[in-house]
């Protein structure tokens, strides 16, 4: 159901983290968008690809990138000259976890560092002969992108439409971009859409629908926080019961950092709608005799 210049590549695990899917357009370059499908898999495209496009500076998107060494490899352009492993693990973690960030994407993925060739912003990217449109949609990370090929088939990236939802779990992350950018997404009415982990969605309706589900989890994370705040609670007690990830299969010290960031952005909206307060430094609870709705 792909036109015949775009492949769907799945990633090693079906795309499951720490992989992710990947598309390639072919032309007189073939381009592949997202790099992170598992060395195997990149090691079998190695003779195929031009130009790899990253969306963005995530471990899971771009952990293949050297195999392509040679090649053209374009990431968003205020990122030019900071895909160093350890500023990126510096900007991703604090600083006590920057080496477990380290260890945890060498052993899980074999990611080495990579030298981009240039930079791109949003608008056009004058790779193929395809239409490849770059389109800028933040939440996720501060530069994070989707592409449109041809004017139907969208490459989702991590706007990725997974029963786990929207991952936000950066300081830089943001809940109100995240949902402008799937707004952004809805207005585009894309006939095919490519996810960076799971598989392809086909047909617009279809698709709409699944945004729509997507979006709808942060309200329900959200509602599942300030029930957890009915009485004063500390960041530290909502990690160890964990309203977000559940349970931590790996690197259990990353992923309670990276739910204690989204519980964070979730306490700073559930503030901004006044459905909580902080009523000690560090202790916040929910504001009574308030309607709990968070849409908007």
């Amino acid at each position: 159901m792909f036109p015949r210049s775009i492949t769907f590549i799945q990633g090693e695990r079906k795309g499951a983290f720490p992989f992710s899917n990947s598309l390639l357009v072919r032309g007189r370059k073939n381009v592949l968008i997202d790099c992170g499908v598992g060395l195997k898999v990149a090691l079998r495209l190695k003779g195929k690809v031009d130009v790899v496009v990253n969306s963005h500076l995530h471990v899971d998107h771009f952990s293949c990138n050297w195999v392509f060494k040679g090649k053209e490899i374009i990431v968003p352009s205020p990122e030019l000259g900071r895909t160093n492993l350890e500023a990126l693990a510096k900007r991703y973690v604090s600083s006590n976890l920057t080496d477990k960030w380290l260890r945890f994407a060498r052993e899980a993925t074999g990611v080495r560092d990579f030298k981009p060739t240039s930079g791109y912003d949003e608008g056009p990217l004058k790779v193929s002969e395809s239409e490849i449109e770059a389109i800028y949609t933040p939440g996720h990370t501060k530069w994070h992108y989707v592409f449109l090929i041809d004017g139907e088939t969208l490459y989702g990236a991590d706007i990725d439409l997974t029963s786990f939802g929207p991952w936000y779990g950066h300081e830089e992350s943001s809940i109100e971009e995240f949902i402008r950018s799937i707004e952004k997404i809805k207005e585009i009415e894309p006939k095919t859409y490519v996810s960076s982990h799971r598989e392809p969605i086909f047909g617009r309706e279809k698709i709409l629908d699944e945004l729509d589900k997507y979006e709808r989890k942060i309200e329900e994370t959200g509602k599942k926080i300030l029930s957890l705040l009915s009485k004063p609670t500390t960041i530290e007690k909502l990690v160890k019961q964990s309203p977000i990830y559940g349970r931590k299969p790996f690197a259990n010290d990353l992923l309670d950092y990276f739910e204690a960031t989204m519980i964070k952005h979730q306490i700073k909206r559930l503030m901004k709608k006044r459905l909580v307060k902080e009523v000690n430094e560090g202790l916040y609870s929910q504001i009574s005799n308030k309607t709990h709705t968070l849409q908007g």
